[in-house]
């Protein structure tokens, strides 16, 4: 198996044909999403930036929006499309 082919069997496919997660997707999602939060926390922290009830509302309308984009998707308003699902089952 050369490393398109495991890219493509454990990231694409799942996602193509919602096949959902699998170990290998989910451990490496699981490690990009905590080095991501770690990295936003040291940029927050350098900035001075305090993660508050103020933040949490700044930050709330994305939450929103995703949630929201998602069930477009479920109810066949918008695409079924890398940029709007995630895997799952």
């Amino acid at each position: 198996m050369t490393v398109i082919d495991f890219f493509q069997n454990y990231f694409i496919t799942p996602i193509q044909t919602d096949g959902g997660y699998n170990l290998i997707n989910t451990v490496v999602y699981a490690i990009i999403a905590l080095i991501l939060l770690y990295s936003v926390y040291k940029i927050l922290d350098k900035q001075k930036i305090e993660i508050d009830f103020k933040f949490f509302l700044a930050v709330l309308p994305f939450i929103v929006l995703g949630s929201f984009m998602r069930s477009l998707v479920d109810f066949n308003k918008l695409p079924y499309s890398f940029w709007t699902v995630s895997p799952s089952n």
